[in-house]
C-alpha cells in the first residue's frame, strides 16, 4: 500500500497500460500480452476487468496460468462482479480504496478477502453514525484526515462514503478493518429488474455505441428504474435516432427519457454523470 509514483512502479516492476487500450475489440490482444508478459496481478478499474473477464470466459485458450491475484480499484466492485471475475481469471480479487481528493490507496484488501484494512500511515480515519464514533458491526460516514498533503491537508473531510466497522482480522495484522463502501450510491444505477448495475458500466456502454454523435450526457433519476438522459450531440451530427437511444436503455431501465439539453448542475457548479432528484 503506497502512493502512485514513478519510481516506486520501476521498483516493484510495474506497467502501466491506459484504460483506453482495454476495449471489446481489442481485449483479446490485451490477453495475449497479459499471458506472454506472464503478469502475476493485474490492478484496474471493475468496467476494464470486465472487458477482459468477458474475453477470458470466451475461450478456455484465453487462460493466464501466471495470474494470483486481481486488484479492483477506482470504481465500485459489486459481489456478482467479484465472482465473475474470479472465475474469469481464475484467481482470487481483491479491493483497494482511495480517493481522488487524498493521496495514496487507504484501504486495501489482505489474503484473507475479507475487510480492507485502512493505512494509519495515510490518512487518520474516523466513522461517525448520528453524531458519535461507530462501534464494531455498525456503519457510518467515513471523516478522512490527509497525513501526506502538506500544501493543503484535508482534515476530517467527509467523502460522502459509508462503511462498516470491521473487527479484527484472521490475517494477524493489527491495523483497523472496514467493510464497504457500502453507501456509495451515486455510483449504482437500479435496472428494471431489481438489481444493482454500476454506472461506469452504463456509462462506457453509451460511450462506445454512440461515440460518434453524443459528446456529453448525464443521467437524472426520477424514481425506482426511472430516468432521464440529457445529451449534448456533436455539432457535426445532424441527424441523430432518439430512438435508437431509448430503445437502447429500455433494455436496462423501466423507464427512460431523452432530453437534448445542456447536463444539469449543482450548487457547487459541477455536472456529475448521475443526479438523484
Amino acid at each position: 500500500m503506497t502512493h502512485h509514483q514513478a519510481p516506486y512502479r520501476s521498483m516493484v516492476n510495474e506497467l502501466q497500460i491506459s484504460t483506453l487500450a482495454a476495449t471489446r475489440s481489442t481485449a483479446s490482444r490485451v490477453i495475449r500480452y497479459i499471458k506472454q508478459a506472464r503478469v502475476p496481478g493485474i490492478v484496474a478499474f471493475p468496467s476494464v476487468l470486465k472487458i477482459l473477464g468477458e474475453c477470458l470466459l470466451s475461450s478456455p485458450r484465453n487462460s493466464v496460468p501466471s495470474l494470483k491475484a486481481i486488484v479492483s480499484a477506482g470504481e465500485t466492485l459489486l459481489p456478482s462482479d467479484r465472482r465473475r471475475l474470479s472465475n474469469a481469471f481464475g484467481a482470487k480479487v481483491y479491493e483497494r480504496y482511495s480517493a481522488q481528493e487524498v493521496p495514496g490507496e487507504f484501504g486495501q484488501q489482505c489474503q484473507a478477502n475479507a475487510g480492507m484494512h485502512w493505512n494509519p500511515g495515510i490518512v487518520f480515519l474516523e466513522v461517525q453514525r448520528n453524531g458519535r464514533a461507530a462501534k464494531i458491526g455498525e456503519t457510518g460516514r467515513i471523516l478522512l484526515t490527509d497525513l501526506w498533503n502538506r500544501v493543503m491537508p484535508l482534515v476530517r473531510y467527509d467523502i460522502g462514503d459509508e462503511v462498516e466497522i470491521g473487527g479484527g482480522c484472521k490475517c494477524g495484522r493489527t491495523w483497523e478493518t472496514i467493510i464497504g463502501p457500502i453507501g456509495r450510491l451515486q455510483d449504482r444505477l437500479t435496472t428494471k429488474n431489481g438489481e444493482l448495475m454500476a454506472l461506469t458500466d452504463l456509462a462506457n456502454e453509451i460511450a462506445e455505441r454512440f461515440e460518434q454523435e453524443i459528446s456529453r450526457f448525464q443521467l437524472v433519476e426520477t424514481g425506482k428504474s426511472t430516468y432521464k438522459i440529457r445529451i449534448v450531440l456533436d455539432p457535426r451530427v445532424n441527424n441523430f435516432d432518439v430512438l435508437k437511444l431509448r430503445d437502447f436503455l429500455h433494455s436496462y431501465f423501466r423507464d427512460i427519457e431523452v432530453e437534448t439539453r445542456d447536463p444539469m448542475r449543482l450548487p457547487s457548479g459541477k455536472s456529475p454523470l448521475l443526479v438523484r432528484i
